[in-house]
């Protein structure tokens, strides 16, 4: 019996599966660069989870610093008084005839509120007395980034922040 040989023939010797062993990843391999990779994406998107609160934040801040600078025009130019409203969308139609292009609105899903006061201390809805004061209030994502903010009072207004049956509202600007 001759022995065949062809340049196609399978050679089955132990260094060739050797060599071939050795070419691949084992599924184990796989299976912790797969774990490493889950891991470092988690802790990037609750990085950017953090950031993309703040940045709301520091948005809804200088909104109410806008709005802050419109409501001072309007002061300056109706005879010492701020227009007396008690809802955000009562302040933009007051504030929309040239103090501000368009009022503001939240980045997120909170809402602003103002309500026009006599501008004391502890405030109270101006109707019959001049409307020497304002409150705005809104709510902040990120816990402790936004602090209350009074300008030309002493005391800082936090039993004003809340509204009773609202949302608690964290921010508050009073003038």
């Amino acid at each position: 019996m001759a022995h065949y040989t062809s340049k196609y023939a399978i050679q089955s010797s132990p260094a060739l599966f050797r060599q071939n062993k050795l070419k691949g990843f084992t599924l184990v391999e796989l299976l912790i660069v797969i774990a490493i990779i889950g891991i470092l994406a988690s802790i990037v998107l609750a990085t950017t989870g953090t950031a993309r609160a703040k940045s709301r934040d520091a948005r809804r801040l200088a909104d109410f610093k806008s709005v802050q600078a419109a409501l001072e025009l309007y002061y300056s130019s109706n005879s010492s008084t701020y227009p007396p409203a008690n809802t955000w969308a009562a302040l933009g139609t007051a504030l929309n005839a040239g103090y501000i292009k368009g009022l503001p609105s939240d980045p997120g899903s909170y809402a602003y509120t103002y309500q026009s006061t006599n501008g004391a201390a502890t405030p109270v809805a101006c109707g019959v007395v001049k409307c020497e004061g304002y409150l705005i209030r809104g709510q902040t994502e990120y816990a402790n980034y936004m602090t209350q903010d009074v300008i030309g009072v002493g005391a800082v207004p936090s039993a004003n922040c809340t509204v009773a049956g609202g949302p608690p509202y964290d921010y508050c600007l009073k003038r």
